[in-house]
């Protein structure tokens, strides 16, 4: 026979990954229960029936609260994190590096500024902006994150988009990163991500080749034997990552972050693209690396 204090007590195990202040709340509630049902005169064993059993009861809290130091909440930090670091460097560049201006001086000649030089430096700040909207999830309380981070990558998103008849798509890489500070998190909670995510993210990673193809039998585009080499290693990386391969994530994450990097020092006429697909390649390394994968035999997404 189950006494209320081995139903609560079985229900605070449960809630071992809760924030310790909502657990205290949902067991208060739970012993309103009680003292309620009690007073006319049910049982313990038909109270219990009717809240559901102390794993149903924890699933319902962990849906409304989040878990606290959980698994699917340090992703959610790091991939935020990240959304804001290539936020900062993508402002510092735009900003500070990337001559994006042109100036015609008394003479007639040309030449480029970067947005700094050419409004100013306040003005130049502006495009601190995304990392500020990207850092919202970081300050909202644990259970408002998973909303508030939705929220941010559609803001994040109509900023790129925008962004894109002024600055191009430097913008894209991190709203993307924020998209997977959503969907990796998800995924997590609903125990990995299974062969389905494993090919989309294969389809993903091979797709700017189609644009690449395209170029080459128009003539529009040649390739080195540098390039072929990137081409074979991407499209080896994805067809691991189609098997589920983390290892392959992490490789990709690198080259991902080494194009981004390339683009910092190397400014050219190229550099929105390269710098685009190398945040498209960290996301989807970076995503691929740190989700969990769904065990062999679970059902499928």
């Amino acid at each position: 026979m189950i006494t209320q204090n081995d139903y609560l007590d079985a229900v605070r195990r449960e809630l071992r990954d809760l924030d310790p202040r909502h657990r205290e709340a949902v067991l208060a509630d739970l012993r309103e229960h009680f003292a309620d049902a009690a007073e006319q005169g049910r049982s313990t064993e038909e109270i219990s029936r009717a809240l559901g059993t102390p794993r149903e009861i924890s699933e319902r809290a962990y849906e409304e609260f989040g878990r606290s130091g959980s698994t699917a909440e340090r992703l959610r930090t790091v991939l935020t994190v990240a959304a804001i670091v290539v936020a900062v460097i993508t402002a510092v560049f735009v900003a500070f590096l990337l001559p994006s201006y042109t100036v015609a001086d008394g003479t007639g000649d040309e030449s480029t500024e970067t947005l700094a030089a050419y409004l100013g430096f306040t003005a130049a700040l502006v495009t601190l902006v995304p990392a500020l909207v990207a850092a919202v999830p970081l300050v909202v309380p644990l259970r408002a994150r998973g909303v508030t981070s939705l929220t941010v990558a559609i803001v994040l998103t109509f900023m790129a988009v925008v962004g894109g008849f002024t600055i191009g798509g430097f913008a894209v890489p991190i709203a993307m990163l924020a998209w997977a500070a959503v969907v990796v998190p998800r995924g997590a909670r609903r125990g990995g991500f299974g062969v389905v995510a494993h090919i989309v993210g294969a389809v993903l990673v091979v797709s700017p080749f189609a644009v690449l193809a395209r170029g080459i039998l128009t003539g529009t585009v040649g390739l080195s034997a540098w390039g072929i080499m990137v081409v074979v290693v991407i499209t080896a990386l994805a067809v691991l990552i189609g098997f589920g391969v983390r290892a392959a994530g992490w490789l990709l994450l690198v080259i991902g972050a080494a194009m981004m990097i390339a683009t910092l020092i190397f400014p050219s006429m190229l550099a929105v693209a390269l710098w685009a697909l190398g945040g498209v390649y960290v996301t989807i390394g970076g995503s691929h690396a740190l989700a969990p994968a769904r065990p062999h035999g679970s059902a499928a997404e």
